[in-house]
């Protein structure tokens, strides 16, 4: 079984940009610097790749939190066109900047991007930075096992945001920050609420309990929250890393 740091260490870090050669993706230009895969054969997570293809369309609104370099969001760009929005929030600064990149090479100008961490509460915290740049995590989450030192990072709350009008409501929603997925669902519970977006959640940890138990605690909070909550095929199942994600639909008025 492949370790995830060597793993990690074979395919990031490269300043090649490649097109994305098949998938919801195809055609899609993407820099491959502080990216955490090489996504050139459009198969890099390719169950979440297709939960988020089938739940935009055209003139949608995306949230991608915890972005990365923006893969997803590129792709949630192409779905929602330009009628569309894409709102992009990444707290690593330079991965912030590469997901700007990669929307400025596919010519997207609706996806926007915000250098924040979104939480239950505003303020700031620190982030522990990771040699894997998919890595950081806030300390409140935890240290990574490859840690690479901090950074203090602003931490919007989203429901704020939203309701302020600074950000639209959104259809969807993307999040993998790392540990904090349940603070993040706490900032935007309100929305979850009122406006019913899916939501595509990842959750990952060396241990499979923590892991199991971290997607039970979401099944019970979105079931209670009307959603219905499906669990997606794996897309690491070769490395000795736990990682799950799930996808929620809210109920119609008649389930």
């Amino acid at each position: 079984m492949t370790s995830r740091f060597e793993w990690l260490t074979r395919r990031f870090g490269s300043d090649k940009v490649v097109t994305v050669g098949s998938g919801p993706a195809e055609g899609l230009r993407m820099g491959l610097e502080n990216a955490s895969a090489d996504y050139s054969d459009g198969s890099n997570e390719l169950p979440v790749q297709l939960a988020i293809a089938s739940r935009l369309r055209p003139g949608a609104v995306f949230f991608d939190v915890g972005a990365n370099v923006g893969f997803f969001s590129v792709l949630g760009a192409r779905v929602v066109g330009d009628s569309g929005r894409v709102e992009a929030f990444e707290a690593v600064p330079a991965n912030a900047a590469c997901v700007e990149a990669n929307a400025r090479r596919n010519r997207f100008e609706q996806v926007r991007v915000h250098a924040v961490a979104a939480g239950s509460e505003p303020g700031r915290a620190t982030l522990n930075l990771a040699v894997h740049p998919g890595g950081a995590m806030l300390a409140s989450a935890g240290v990574p096992p490859d840690s690479s030192g901090t950074i203090d990072v602003p931490v919007v709350v989203l429901d704020d945001l939203v309701e302020a009008g600074e950000l639209p409501v959104p259809d969807l929603v993307k999040i993998d920050v790392e540990g904090a997925e349940e603070a993040v669902v706490a900032g935007l519970r309100r929305t979850i609420e009122a406006h019913h977006p899916a939501l595509v959640i990842e959750v990952d940890a060396a241990s499979r309990d923590v892991v199991e138990a971290r997607v039970t605690g979401f099944v019970d909070i979105l079931t209670d929250a009307g959603y219905r909550v499906e669990h997606l095929s794996g897309s690491y199942d070769s490395l000795d890393w736990n990682v799950a994600h799930m996808v929620a639909d809210p109920l119609g008025p008649s389930a």
